[in-house]
C-alpha cells in the first residue's frame, strides 16, 4: 500500500488519484519519500505511474540515518 497525504491507497487508487490531480494541476510536482525499508519495486511503480499519467516532475527523497 502507498500513503498519500495521510491516506493509504492501493496502486490502482494511487493511479486514479494522480490522474485526477494532473488534470486539475497540469504542473503537478510529486515528491516520493522512502525509508531504508522501502522496496525498490514500490518506488519504481510510483515512478511508472507518474510517467503514465503525465506528471511533469517527480523527485525522490530517502530518509537516512544521521551519523
Amino acid at each position: 500500500a502507498y500513503l498519500v497525504m495521510g491516506t493509504q491507497m492501493t496502486e490502482e487508487q494511487l493511479s486514479t488519484w494522480m490522474k485526477g490531480e494532473t488534470k486539475r494541476k497540469p504542473e503537478l510536482k510529486v515528491l516520493i519519500r522512502c525509508d531504508e525499508e522501502a522496496k525498490h519495486l514500490h518506488l519504481a511503480n510510483v515512478m511508472s505511474i507518474c510517467r503514465h499519467v503525465g506528471v511533469p516532475k517527480a523527485n525522490i527523497a530517502v530518509r537516512t540515518e544521521r551519523r
